[in-house]
């Protein structure tokens, strides 16, 4: 990975905004660093510090909010109100022009210290609504009018305002945070079908991370889960359901329950199907009757795993379900692959009709972190046990603390519940090795997802039965 020109040291005072948020403004904020650093706007000061051999530059971006804003206002510029942004430049730059003074070269690193960008969060986010986008094209403009402060541009008058809004512009196109005043269009769409159909693993790739765990095992969803995608100019939320089975016991029964309700919930269905299945399965079947009550909304059909068939095969497919009902459209994918999801995307999105975005920017799953953690968690018994323990596995977060500063470490103890001593024993495995195997594994998942280092403890209990037993299955979160 090649070294950043610029290095952000990024902060965020005053707890301004939620992990996720700063997950994503992080990101925001070196992508723009980056896009304005690769513009010719900041061409003169490159070669400047290429010819005097520094190595590039740094900024410090401070996130804050409204009574820290103020407070500064008061203190520096006499005004008693919280600004969207403010700059402080240390050097007396014009263009990107001027003397570098080699006091302001960081002598660890090598590189020039441009100054401070401080970004008020309530007035970003109030002001993206107001402009009627969202929060990440405001922060990467707010950024990005920052760094030209830093460099030197201003608009003291509309000739400065001028270039500095095209610079903008240009650095926010490219980086594809484009400013919109078109209708703003959402919808809920569910996702359902048969155990196994690959519907977790569509979502997954249409999202862009994982967000819904997956499993060669079937049944591995056990609730509806709601995946976000957000764009400047539409928002759409997948709910990710159990696969439709016939239940053996109280959970099995809440898992087809919560498939089923979704349908009356949304404003697009997408039934998928798996293409290696030799003939219209039972539970397919029962599907496609359930739909005929929902006439009013767009159904489409997605034919799974066609990387494993040959192209007659996902024909005879299509005709068999063109024949059972009047899909809207019929889309052969690949989620494995990655094959034929930017179609399907494409096509959800022309059928979303104008609605409110329901969930912040940067927001992927509509669940806590708490959750999330026991779902990575029984993904990694699924993939690491035979099929005879999986369904009798149940995960209880008993501790989930969060560091108490950045940059700590969140604790997460978990129970794992198993229904025989026989299944206990695979789970812990030889000398315990199986235990830590998937601890490691849930560990790694977890980190990536919460952006913090995870100290995680697992224990292994018997619960006979607990597939059953009301209250376990409250216990652990199926209502």
């Amino acid at each position: 990975m090649s070294t950043p020109l610029c290095k952000c040291d990024i902060i965020f005072e005053n707890r301004c905004a939620g992990r996720e948020m700063q997950k994503n403004y992080r990101t925001v904020a070196l992508r723009t660093a980056s896009g304005v650093f690769e513009n010719e706007c900041s061409a003169v000061i490159r070669n400047k510090c290429e010819g005097a051999h520094i190595k590039g530059f740094e900024v410090n971006i401070i996130f804050t909010d409204e009574d820290r804003m103020r407070d500064i206002n008061r203190e520096q510029r006499n005004i008693d109100s919280s600004t969207d942004v403010l700059s402080f430049p240390l050097n007396d730059l014009e263009y990107g022009n001027g003397v570098i003074s080699t006091t302001n070269v960081n002598e660890d690193t090598g590189r020039l210290m441009l100054g401070d960008i401080l970004v008020c969060v309530p007035v970003m986010l109030r002001q993206a609504d107001e402009y009627g986008h969202g929060a990440d094209r405001e922060c990467a403009f707010l950024i990005c009018h920052g760094l030209l402060h830093l460099l030197g541009y201003d608009h003291m008058n509309k000739e400065d305002e001028a270039q500095m809004s095209e610079i903008s512009e240009t650095v926010l196109k490219r980086l594809d945070y484009i400013r919109t005043s078109s209708v703003f269009r959402s919808g809920f769409i569910t996702v359902i079908g048969k155990p196994n159909a690959g519907k977790s693993t569509i979502i997954n790739r249409l999202v862009g991370e994982k967000v819904a765990i997956t499993s060669p095992k079937p049944q591995t969803t056990r609730s509806n889960l709601r995946a976000v995608i957000t764009k400047n100019d539409h928002q759409m939320i997948f709910i990710d359901t159990p696969g439709i089975h016939t239940p053996k016991n109280r959970l099995g029964q809440y898992m087809v329950n919560s498939a089923a309700s979704t349908f009356s919930e949304v404003d697009i269905i997408v039934m998928v199907c798996d293409a290696t299945d030799r003939s219209l399965s039972d539970i397919d079947s029962r599907i496609i009757e359930k739909l005929r009550s929902e006439r009013s909304k767009p159904v489409f059909l997605v034919i799974n795993k066609t990387d494993a068939v040959r192209k007659d095969v996902i024909l005879e497919k299509i005709a068999l379900y063109s024949g059972m009902y009047d899909f809207k459209d019929i889309i052969p994918v690949s989620a494995l692959k990655n094959d034929g999801i930017d179609i399907l995307y494409d096509i959800i999105l022309a059928s979303l009709k104008e609605g409110p975005q329901y969930f912040p920017s940067g927001i992927t799953a509509d669940t806590t972190m708490r959750t999330i953690a026991s779902e990575i968690i029984r993904e990694k018994i699924l993939l690491n046990t035979n099929d005879e323990v999986p369904h009798g596995v149940g995960v209880e977060i008993i501790q989930y603390k969060e560091p108490k500063s950045e940059g700590g470490i969140i604790s997460i103890q978990a129970n794992i519940y198993c229904e025989k001593e026989t299944h206990k024993g695979i789970i812990i495995g030889k000398n315990g090795e199986k235990l830590k195997k998937i601890g490691a594994s849930a560990r790694r998942d977890i980190e990536r997802l919460a952006g913090a280092q995870v100290n995680i403890k697992l224990w292994v209990k018997v619960k006979n039965d607990w597939r059953n037993s009301p209250s376990m299955l409250k216990e652990l979160g199926f209502q």
